[in-house]
């Protein structure tokens, strides 16, 4: 009978309860299985609800470093913006050339329009 009301349980949270429930089962891989598509799910959750934006763009970094391209974009102009970010000086173009090589199209938006027009903001 306990299993059957844990089951029961775990039902009831799931359902009403998703957004918390994906929360920490999105930040559990992210973190324990270090999953860069699951760092880059917990960013966007983080960055949605403006709860803690600098740990937003921690894993956009942490994502970004294992090679996900659209986490290479989001912290690039998340720091143009003006977010709080560790990207470093020079590092705007690498990152939104990284993402364009991999195919997010707003990366090669990015860098043909501000870059080249405006060269000393991806200089930042």
């Amino acid at each position: 009978i306990s299993c059957v009301l844990i089951g029961v349980f775990l039902v009831y949270y799931t359902y009403y309860h998703f957004d918390h429930f994906h929360y920490h089962l999105t930040h559990f891989f992210a973190h324990h299985w270090d999953d860069h598509n699951a760092q880059h799910v917990l960013a966007h959750k983080l960055l949605k609800d403006r709860t803690n934006t600098s740990a937003a763009f921690h894993w956009f970094r942490k994502s970004a470093d294992r090679g996900h391209p659209h986490s290479a974009y989001n912290l690039a102009a998340g720091h143009l913006s003006g977010y709080k970010t560790d990207v470093e000086k020079g590092e705007v173009r690498k990152l939104l050339k990284f993402a364009a090589k991999n195919g997010v199209e707003e990366a090669k938006t990015l860098l043909r329009e501000l870059c080249r027009e405006k060269p000393k903001h991806c200089d930042l």
